[in-house]
């Protein structure tokens, strides 16, 4: 696609236009959002899967959660739950809440690049 640009610019008899044209890519994206995808397990603190316990994904600024959940949803038999959630592009962290009882319940991740797993609960565990 190709985008024209116009700029006015000063010379020393006066002002003149200059206009230029720029390729953008087919590809570019002009939201402010990004796809965030999240594969979530949570474990009871025996480490056994903890199937149909609810997990909500929140925006998380200020030390609080910011707003209604982004996504929601139920882990499965093996106590997973993958997510794929589009996220405001300014959004630096998310917080991660599951109903599970037992166990640390709740994590605060940073948003990166690629899949962000999280463990709650289990032995290896990561919830704070």
């Amino acid at each position: 696609m190709l985008v024209s640009t116009c700029a006015l610019l000063s010379a020393s008899c006066g002002l003149w236009e200059h206009e230029q044209e720029r390729e953008i890519s087919r590809s570019f994206n002009y939201e402010n959002a990004r796809q965030v995808e999240l594969r979530i397990s949570v474990k009871t603190s025996a480490g056994a899967a903890y199937r149909g316990t609810l997990v909500s994904v929140h925006a998380w600024q200020g030390g609080k959660i910011d707003g209604p959940p982004l996504a929601r949803g139920v882990t499965d038999a093996q106590g997973e739950l993958p997510f794929r959630v589009r996220v405001p592009g300014h959004l630096r962290e998310l917080r991660v809440v599951s109903s599970a009882l037992g166990i640390r319940n709740r994590a605060t991740l940073p948003i990166s690049d690629g899949t962000i797993r999280l463990a709650l609960g289990g032995r290896e565990g990561s919830g704070h």
